[in-house]
């Protein structure tokens, strides 16, 4: 009995088997000729799906940089790879046939074209061969062995316009092996504007791709393809991983012949990035821009209430658009325009530093807004002269009209009365010596505070001169500080992120603040020299009385005769402060109080309407109101 059932299951596998042999006889001898056409003429393909890109906004919810369409020209690599004989035998349209063709509708240079496929084929080849390196001796042979970029197209053109485009697709039949693909491109709608706050974008390197693919925490759809693009600068590089989406993909069969997909197999939509809202102002950032003109030099505007940074400006500039095209000129250009002057260059201050040293002699009780000195245009320590910025003398000043007029000698005796330490220490609270943190990461510099040793090294950097360096930024800072009665306010760049929907998503942290060791008595004292600068001081040339600015000019020497760096810093309206603002023009003929100014009086034109400007004779009583805000 048990002989007999196993007769009858080994004859039903044997007719199994004869069935399943039978099938496969079929479909490979006598169907064979079809179905391999049919392979041919249908291809499963695994298309990446690009995700666009997060947006970037200003506080207004004007557009900075955002993703377009962009439309790519890729070939599959077999088809750019050198034929051999074997392969030379199969129907496969070769280079020499379509790519002239393919040369003139795009009007690119067959020159061009060809340079282009042999970088790929070597590129390829060689990691292939990399590849192989490891792999061999597995019992695999060299011909047969493939890397997955050997099986995927590769982009011979990018961004071509539409036009071209459509006439490929109407002569598709000629160009069988030309694939259109679309996928976002990066534009910069105002150009060069904020270029240096938003940064711009680069192909991915080949040690990136690497450390990408080795990376245990990267999500597979975020990972980096050779194609991709990544922020090097600015937010753009702050924020990648916010800005940048994840990437779909598309499981699709192709008919070969007609170049259409015949049916969507699996598909992932891509993911889109983050969008980024900036505090800047697109408006408040070009009146900058414009003021400062070809220029070399920086701005930045500040809402001294909060922190919010307004405009953040450098010149000269790039255009973030043409930055690949330009960066040969770009780099040899000795004003260096790829230099975030703002956050990255560092100067001495000059005598807007007088400011920090006048409200470290009042709470240290140096000195009172009372204390007078004698100018008599320099003083003598041994063997050096320190001269004042009046060659004949000030005559005796005290602290207001000190600060109005720019009196080096009155600074020199506050400095000595501080000593170099003291000095030092204030530098430091009010954040110099230290970045800010505004969002920029690793652009950001610290600049220098030294500690005085000698008795000309405290009078140096009672002026500010010396080894003394700080950035743009630093001096909006404190500047904020004055302007607020007292707050030293972290200066923050972005304020929140959105989604697609544009809701809310995530809010940028509050602004670290603290409170100064000054008294609401010595910082009334100092603003009251501050709103006399550009009445009858050393700004009073400059036009800004209708827009009640106070502010303190500084001329920082370069070693150079008739060479000089120029800041004009303040803060505006003096009685209810709206903007703290600094500009600083780089090795200029000069004072602050006659090159930098009139560079803050240009863009207050710009950004504040003639009708709300203040009369010249409501000028002067609106001038006796200068309180700070709090205590």
């Amino acid at each position: 009995m048990y002989f007999r059932r196993l007769q009858v299951l080994v004859a039903l596998l044997a007719a199994a088997f004869l069935v399943l042999f039978g099938r496969l006889m079929y479909l490979q001898i006598i169907r064979g000729d079809y179905y391999s056409g049919r392979s041919e003429e249908h291809r499963i393909s695994e298309k990446p799906v690009d995700a666009f890109r997060g947006s970037i906004y200003d506080r207004d919810g004007e557009l900075l940089a955002v993703d377009q369409h962009s439309f790519d020209i890729s070939v599959p690599y077999r088809y750019l790879v050198p034929q051999t004989e074997t392969a030379r035998r199969k129907p496969v349209a070769q280079w020499a046939e379509w790519a002239p063709k393919l040369a003139a509708i795009t009007k690119t240079s067959f020159a061009d074209l060809s340079a282009t496929r042999a970088e790929i084929v070597v590129r390829v080849s060689r990691r292939s061969d990399l590849a192989w390196a490891r792999y061999k001796g597995r019992g695999l042979r060299r011909k047969d062995f493939k890397t997955q970029e050997e099986f995927q197209a590769h982009p011979l053109l990018h961004d071509v316009p539409f036009e071209q485009v459509a006439l490929l697709e109407a002569r598709h039949r000629e160009f069988p092996n030309v694939l259109i693909e679309c996928r976002p491109i990066r534009l910069y709608p105002n150009g060069a504007l904020a270029a240096n706050v938003i940064g711009y974008m680069s192909l991915v390197t080949d040690s990136e791709l690497e450390r990408s693919k080795d990376d245990p925490q990267a999500i597979t759809s975020k990972r980096y393809l050779r194609r991709d693009t990544v922020g090097r600068a600015g937010i753009e590089r702050e924020h990648e991983d916010q800005l940048r989406g994840a990437r779909g993909k598309q499981m699709q069969e192709i008919s070969t012949a007609a170049r259409r997909i015949e049916k969507l197999i699996v598909e992932i939509p891509p993911e889109p990035g983050l969008n980024v809202h900036l505090t800047l102002s697109k408006r408040i950032q070009a009146a900058a821009e414009v003021a400062l003109g070809d220029a070399v030099g920086a701005a930045v505007v500040m809402d001294p209430n909060n922190g919010d940074i307004l405009a953040l400006a450098t010149s000269p500039r790039f255009n973030p658009n043409t930055f690949r095209e330009d960066y040969e000129a770009l780099s040899a250009d000795s004003r260096s325009p790829l230099l975030n002057r703002p956050v990255r260059g560092t100067l001495p201050p000059g005598s807007v530093f007088k400011l920090v040293v006048a409200l470290a002699a009042l709470t240290e009780g140096r000195i009172d807004p009372h204390t007078a000195f004698d100018c008599s245009g320099h003083i003598t320590m041994g063997s050096h002269t320190f001269r004042c910025s009046a060659k004949y003398g000030h005559g005796t000043v005290a602290l207001e009209e000190a600060i109005e007029h720019s009196c080096n000698v009155y600074f020199y005796e506050t400095g000595r009365r501080l000593g170099g330490a003291t000095l030092s220490e204030w530098a430091r609270k009010f954040g110099f010596g230290e970045c800010t943190n505004l969002g920029l990461g690793r652009e950001e510099v610290r600049g220098r505070v030294p500690t005085p040793r000698s008795v000309p090294e405290v009078l140096n950097v009672s002026i500010g001169q010396g080894a003394l360096t700080v950035t743009t930024v630093q001096v909006a800072q404190m500047v904020s500080a004055i302007a607020n009665g007292g707050r030293l306010v972290q200066p923050r760049l972005v304020s929140h992120f959105t989604n697609e929907d544009g809701q809310i998503v995530r809010e940028s942290p509050k602004p670290r603040e603290s409170r100064l060791p000054v008294s609401s008595s010595a910082i009334e004292s100092v603003r009251r020299g501050m709103v006399k600068v550009p009445l009858s001081g050393t700004a009073k040339e400059a036009g800004l009385e209708p827009f009640l600015v106070a502010g303190k000019t500084g001329t920082a020497e370069t070693g150079r005769e008739d060479e000089n760096h120029a800041w004009f810093a303040g803060y505006a309206p003096h009685n209810a402060p709206r903007y703290a603002f600094v500009f600083v023009l780089e090795r200029v003929k000069g004072h602050g109080g006659e090159v930098a100014a009139p560079l803050a009086r240009r863009m207050f034109e710009l950004i504040q309407p003639s009708e709300n400007r203040v009369p010249r004779n409501a000028v002067a009583s609106a001038a006796q109101t200068t309180r700070p805000q709090g205590d």
